[in-house]
Formats: structure tokens, sequence, C-alpha cells
């Protein structure tokens, strides 16, 4: 179900997103009202398959969007296991994650969703780690409503 929405928000289809608005307000509503988890860096592991789409579009600077919802952990060690060897660990710092560890079936994995929508920006390109067999990338959760300094 979870792979069902995810793929209606990142097609972005009116038909579609107008007959399940109604449960995206009570989904998002309830994920809304957890306490945010804090600031910190978060972990996600995407198996070896989508390496070609992170060496093409995930270059140093970039602002990336992901459009559905996304699941990432606090625990380096099941990411790592999600990524498989040749796969790769994606570091994320965010401020806007929410746990979800209590309410999932599997708690070890200290799961959190990231809101539709989520931006960041890559501040440590794609590179191989020989130590873990795979490859690693750093985003920052960009803010969106906050002004810039100017010095």
């Amino acid at each position: 179900f979870f792979e069902l929405i995810n793929k209606m928000l990142q097609e972005r289809d009116p038909v579609l997103l107008d007959g399940s608005m109604g449960y995206l307000h009570y989904l998002f509503g309830g994920l809304r009202s957890l306490p945010k988890a804090p600031q910190r860096e978060y972990f996600r592991g995407i198996p070896k398959a989508a390496l070609g789409i992170f060496k093409e579009h995930y270059t140093l600077g970039r602002v990336v969007h992901w459009s559905g919802l996304t699941s990432v952990s606090g625990s380096i060690a099941v990411a790592r296991k999600f990524a498989g060897l040749g796969g790769i660990l994606v570091r994320v710092t965010a401020f806007t994650a929410r746990a979800i560890r209590d309410w999932s079936a599997f708690a070890y994995e200290d799961e959190l969703l990231l809101f539709p929508n989520f931006e960041a920006m890559v501040c440590k390109e794609l590179h191989f780690v020989d130590t873990a067999n795979q490859w690693e990338l750093h985003l920052v959760e960009k803010k969106t409503h906050e002004s810039k300094f100017v010095f």
C-alpha cells in the first residue's frame, strides 16, 4: 500500500490525488501530530540497481526533491542492510523527520518518515567506501521557509 501511495504522489495525477484526498488528509494530519525527531543524521539504504540514477542526478550542490513519503532509519546498520553490497547508503541530515518506531511491526529498524516533497541539497557527492563495499552520499534538508542571511 505504501508503494501505491508513493507512486500516486510521484505521478501527481490530479484524478488519483482528488480521489484519495480524504485518506491523505488524515494520514498527513496524523503524521504532523507526531513530535518532530531531533535534527540529526539519518540513513537510507538504496539497492545498487539505482546507482545510475544517483550518479547522474545527485551531484554536488544540487537540490533533490522526493515526492513520496520517504522512510529513513536512525540505524546505519539497518540502512546498510537495505542497501546491500554495492548499494548506496544515503546520509540525510533532517529536521522534519517523524519517528514511527512505536507503531512499526519492525521496531528494530528505528524507522522515521519524511513528508512528501522533501527537499535536500547534496553536500557530499556519491563516493565509494571500500570498508563497507557500498557507495555513500550526504544530503542536508533544505529549509524552505527561512530567509537567507546576507553578509
